[in-house]
């Protein structure tokens, strides 16, 4: 049996009322009914909350919402632009490997040839700051001619340029400023040792030094990152 009606006679007091001594005729008289019923069970009845916004309080959530979202996008520019430098930072540095692999393992060498007639080098020319190639020395000069083989070429995305290719006496030297770049630049690798050289050419002469540092800049933030070639042949990026 259903408390509140009964199936039989919907108009019938339900049986609870009925049990208790309750009589009702409308709607009201039913509110304070179940106002007493709560009470007498020590509850306090329900109430219908009804609530929204201000337009007050929503203008100041939009204006938040603006102002956060302004700042994540602009950090968000910043970071793209950091990571993309260091994403090609690290691509001239597998290249450099690559280079060192490539002079190592006298790639393309026949079993007959000379091995120290496949040097590899990778050359970087001042005049071209958006690319660099990788060739085979097949001169024997240690430095890039005309005539020498080239590999592969890279080229830089938009945004991104080499700043300066320096070659610094000394092993801890790793300074290098935009514009110090020398007419052009080599690193070389040759079979059987690991070790790097480095040439670079100023005034038609030839500078030997014992560290490469490859400096790279993002030219809208001017934000710049190192990579740095020792004579050991270690490879390392800052």
């Amino acid at each position: 049996m259903n408390l509140f009606t009964t199936q039989l006679d919907p108009g019938k007091e339900p049986f609870f009322k009925q049990a208790a001594g309750f009589t009702t005729t409308n709607e009201t008289e039913d509110e304070s009914f179940f106002s007493s019923l709560w009470s007498a069970v020590g509850a306090n009845p329900p109430h219908k909350i009804c609530g929204g916004f201000t337009l007050m309080e929503i203008m100041v959530a939009i204006a938040v919402i603006a102002i956060v979202s302004s700042m994540v996008f602009t950090q968000r520019d910043a970071f793209s632009r950091s990571v993309g430098l260091n994403n090609v930072a690290h691509e001239v540095a597998l290249a450099v490997r690559q280079t060192q692999i490539y002079g190592v393992s006298s790639r393309g060498s026949e079993l007959t040839d000379p091995i120290y007639d496949f040097s590899y080098g990778i050359y970087f020319d001042s005049g071209t700051p958006d690319e660099f190639s990788i060739y085979r020395d097949s001169v024997g000069n240690k430095g890039y001619q005309p005539g020498d083989v080239e590999v592969e070429t890279y080229t830089l995305p938009a945004g991104v340029e080499i700043a300066g290719v320096c070659v610094n006496t000394g092993f801890s030297s790793t300074d290098c400023a935009p514009g110090d770049t020398p007419g052009d630049a080599v690193i070389m690798f040759s079979r059987p040792h690991p070790n790097a050289e480095f040439i670079a050419r100023t005034n038609g002469k030839n500078i030997i030094g014992d560290t490469a540092v490859i400096l790279l800049e993002e030219e809208e933030s001017g934000a710049r990152r190192k990579v740095i070639v020792r004579r050991s042949g270690f490879i390392t990026v800052e």
